[in-house]
């Protein structure tokens, strides 16, 4: 499976979302005292759509440091790789089920130091609620719309 190169678009939000995520006390409070790494792989689930999405989020004791998207070929080491379908990425988006239920039905897999994760939960609750308001609440960046367009239309 390939990845999707990045684009200025893509960057932009997550730009967006990192600086949601850093003036939310539910996520300072979460990751407060904690240093560490998050890759989020995304795979897909329809045919025709062979993109790997990698998100890579550096945290430093409380303030998300760094969310970047990785380039098809980059590799990161993180501490914790936090792997789902794209379909069930949509379902968190939502809001239509937590990210724990998502784990505890083995729709969601993490790797690493997952006892970590799981004592800081709410840091995905929190980058999931930056993306929903994003994507969702009427925040999203209108350059995103030419983007979309040309990569789901068939």
């Amino acid at each position: 499976m390939v990845g999707m190169p990045v684009d200025m678009t893509t960057c932009i939000l997550l730009d967006a979302i990192k600086r949601r995520l850093n003036t939310s006390e539910k996520f300072k409070s979460a990751a407060r005292g904690w240093t560490g790494t998050i890759l989020v792989k995304l795979t897909p689930t329809l045919p025709g759509l062979p993109y790997v999405y990698k998100t890579f989020i550096t945290i430093r004791d409380g303030r998300c440091a760094e969310i970047r998207a990785l380039e098809p070929e980059e590799e990161e080491k993180a501490d914790i790789t936090v792997e789902m379908s794209v379909s069930t990425f949509d379902v968190l988006l939502r809001g239509e089920a937590s990210s724990a239920a998502m784990v505890l039905r083995g729709r969601v897999k993490i790797k690493g130091k997952v006892f970590e994760l799981l004592k800081r939960s709410a840091i995905l609750e929190e980058v999931n609620r930056a993306m929903r308001e994003m994507i969702f609440g009427g925040k999203a960046i209108p350059a995103m719309l030419p983007y979309l367009k040309r990569e789901f239309t068939f």
